[in-house]
């Protein structure tokens, strides 16, 4: 059975908002249990944790803490983190506690990050960091993410083979972003059922999903009917054999002043659910 996830923030877990839109979820759901609850009965097995935070005190921090919440309230963990100008080895220092209990209990596990300016850069900041992951433990899994084009590599359709290469030459994996995706396609005035090649889709291990807003090509929405072309994104990489989790990642500070988050949350859970029967 296909697993489904949903990317949430490190704060709602810990009930400490930063911003209004982690507020309105905390209120919607009451606490975390209740989140977990809802998430568990709308058929969701997976959490991705986002704004990941290690300790430099090499003591438990708030993102060790929220990983074990949610081991413990019977999920699977994936982590969204960032290149941030260290080597492996000294990410992996900092971290190694939570990489290590974010797979404890799991098969392999997705760490995504995003590219960096820099194509040669990513390339080599991929090679070390998917090195030093694996050497920590085999389960821990660096997939790199397509991006919306911003003069990043690997973001416009035209170039997005440069991540693919970019992973190449180290044997890597991928994170398929759809509705980055999208945008890709749209601006590069390419059908938007135009799919990747086969290539690309062997090498996908995480996926961020979610709907797209026009005209002006907003991500990070909650899917709706008008994003049918996400449908067959999925089944595109359905067919194509993968194994991963099909994740959705809303960003309610987009669009709080539309939708409530824990409607959207379950409709589009719900949605993506009717994609893959």
């Amino acid at each position: 059975m296909e697993r489904i996830g949903i990317s949430i923030s490190t704060n709602i877990f810990l009930n400490e908002p930063k911003v209004e839109a982690e507020e309105r979820i905390i209120k919607e759901y009451g606490s975390p249990g209740n989140l977990f609850t809802s998430l568990r009965n709308a058929g969701v097995t997976s959490i991705e944790i986002l704004n990941a935070r290690d300790s430099l005190q090499n003591c438990d921090s708030d993102t060790l803490a929220a990983v074990r919440m949610i081991h413990n309230a019977g999920f699977e963990v994936t982590i969204h983190i960032e290149f941030d100008g260290t080597t492996g080895k000294e990410y992996a220092a900092r971290m190694r506690k939570i990489l290590l209990e974010a797979v404890n209990g799991q098969g392999k596990t997705a760490f995504t990050v995003h590219p960096v300016e820099s194509f040669e850069r990513t390339a080599e900041l991929y090679a070390d960091w998917s090195k030093v992951f694996t050497e920590l433990d085999e389960r821990c899994m660096l997939t790199l993410e397509n991006m919306r084009y911003k003069k990043v590599p690997g973001t416009e359709y035209v170039r997005l083979n440069s991540v693919y290469d970019a992973v190449l030459p180290v044997k890597g994996q991928l994170t398929w972003d759809m509705g980055h995706y999208t945008y890709n396609v749209l601006t590069s005035d390419l059908p938007i059922e135009t799919l990747p090649e086969a290539e690309y889709l062997a090498l996908m291990k995480h996926t961020h999903i979610h709907g797209i807003i026009y005209p002006k090509l907003t991500t990070h929405f909650p899917l709706t009917t008008e994003n049918k072309h996400i449908e067959l994104y999925v089944k595109a990489l359905k067919n194509s054999g993968y194994q991963g989790v099909y994740n959705l990642e809303l960003e309610p500070e987009r669009w709080l002043d539309r939708y409530s988050p824990r409607e959207s949350f379950e409709n589009s859970i719900a949605y993506l659910r009717e994609m893959l029967k």
